[in-house]
C-alpha cells in the first residue's frame, strides 16, 4: 500500500521546486536509493572489455611497403621510414626486412624499375643503420637493375658520406 504524500505523489518521491508534482527520482521508504554498488559496474565492464574482440592487427611496416612497391616502381620514405622504426623498436634489427625485400626484388613479376625500387630502399635502411659499404653495394644492385636518376644520387649521397669521390 502506497502512502501519498501532500503534493499527490508516491510518498518518498520529490519533485523538484517549481516543477508542480513532477517526480525527478523515486526513494523507497526506507530513504535510501537503490542503485548499483560500484563494484558491479566495475565488474560489468572488465567482462566486457574481455569479451570484445581485439581490433584487426594491423600489417607490418614492412608488408606495407612491399604492397607499395607492387603498385608503385618506386618506394615511399614515410613507408621506409615506418619499417626502420619498426626494426629498432622491435629490436630485430634490419637484416629480416633486408632478406624479405631482397626476396620481393628476385620477384619474377617485378619490373626492372621495380627491383631498383627495392634495392634503393635496402640501401636506404642499411644507410640509416650505418653500414654505408653494404648500402654501397645496393645502390649497385639498384643501378645495375634500371639506372634511374634516384639511383645514381643515392650512389652519389653513400659514397660522399663515406669519403669517397
Amino acid at each position: 500500500m502506497k502512502t501519498w504524500s501532500n503534493r499527490g505523489m508516491p510518498w518518498g518521491e520529490r519533485a523538484a521546486p517549481g516543477s508542480e508534482g513532477i517526480a525527478l527520482t523515486a526513494v523507497p521508504p526506507s530513504g535510501k536509493a537503490r542503485r548499483l554498488p560500484s563494484r558491479i559496474v566495475a565488474l560489468a565492464l572488465f567482462l566486457v572489455f574481455l569479451c570484445t574482440p581485439p581490433p584487426a592487427q594491423a600489417a607490418s611496416a614492412l608488408a606495407d611497403l612491399i604492397a607499395s612497391l607492387e603498385t608503385s616502381e618506386r618506394y615511399d620514405p614515410d613507408k621506409l621510414a615506418a619499417v626502420y622504426r619498426e626494426t629498432v623498436i622491435t629490436g630485430a634489427g634490419i637484416d629480416r626486412a633486408v632478406a624479405r625485400l631482397r626476396a620481393y626484388a628476385r620477384g619474377v613479376t617485378l619490373s626492372p624499375e621495380g627491383q631498383a625500387a627495392c634495392h634503393l630502399a635496402i640501401a636506404h635502411l642499411q644507410w640509416r643503420d650505418g653500414a654505408i659499404e653494404d648500402a654501397v653495394v645496393s645502390s649497385d644492385l639498384a643501378l645495375e637493375s634500371s639506372p634511374t636518376p634516384e639511383a645514381l644520387l643515392l650512389k652519389a649521397r653513400l659514397l660522399d658520406a663515406g669519403g669517397e669521390e
